[in-house]
């Protein structure tokens, strides 16, 4: 019986979030915003949604079951149990690694390595176990590839993209490519310039169950377009 009731309510709201959807659209939506209005119709009808109002000691039971199943993680070694590791030792010791549902920002002048820390960060999370999915809006597919490539070798990223390498080099390109690959899965990068902040949600939520994503990095966030067309 329960689960009959669940199903009708799943459906009821998805039904009524369509619904809202087109509605917008005849206001004169843009088509990202109806299609980012519809995807979260979809998310929301999934059964099991949070949402209901809870009591006090209902939120404090929940927030110490996972304080101990978090202190159990650490004790075993879980790199992730903790937030998503930034890749820097100082960095996880102020924020406790990143936190799932808060916006970190990272700001600095011009070429200081913004977009290395975003590199090292994905890194690491991938290496932790936390999938990453990846909006590079400034550096191309090739260029982001060759940052990889970079680290996977140890060759640096002029002599990778120039591609005149002797023997030495092309193997440890080819070698350390395929080995250091193999070992981060789960990691999805989106090169597409000039996106909105609806498409990248809308992106993330369409990969969710493919890539188990627990961490978007947006290099950089500046270049993140409006739907109505600013920044």
């Amino acid at each position: 019986y329960c689960e009959i009731v669940t199903e009708s309510a799943s459906k009821r709201r998805l039904t009524l979030g369509v619904s809202r959807a087109l509605q917008r659209s005849k206001e004169g939506a843009t088509a990202n915003e109806v299609l980012t209005a519809v995807s979260l119709a979809v998310s929301e009808a999934t059964v099991g949604q949070r949402g209901e109002a809870r009591t006090p000691a209902e939120l404090v039971s929940e927030r110490y079951l996972e304080l101990g199943e978090k202190a159990e993680a650490i004790a075993k070694g879980d790199l992730s149990a903790t937030g998503v590791p930034t890749g820097v030792a100082a960095l996880d010791g102020m924020l406790r690694g990143y936190q799932p549902g808060i916006v970190t920002l990272i700001a600095a002048r011009p070429a200081m390595g913004k977009s290395l820390l975003a590199l090292t960060s994905t890194i690491a999370a991938a290496e932790a176990g936390c999938p990453p999915h990846v909006f590079s809006l400034e550096d191309t597919a090739a260029a982001y590839s060759d940052r990889l490539l970079s680290v996977a070798s140890g060759l640096p990223t002029d002599l990778i993209g120039g591609a005149i390498y002797n023997r030495g080099q092309l193997e440890r390109l080819s070698s350390g490519a395929e080995s250091w690959m193999k070992r981060r899965a789960g990691w999805l990068i989106d090169d597409r310039s000039g996106i909105s902040a609806e498409e990248i949600v809308r992106t993330v939520r369409g990969s969710l169950a493919r890539n188990k994503t627990q961490v978007v990095i947006v290099d950089y966030v500046q270049l993140v377009r409006s739907e109505h067309g600013d920044r």
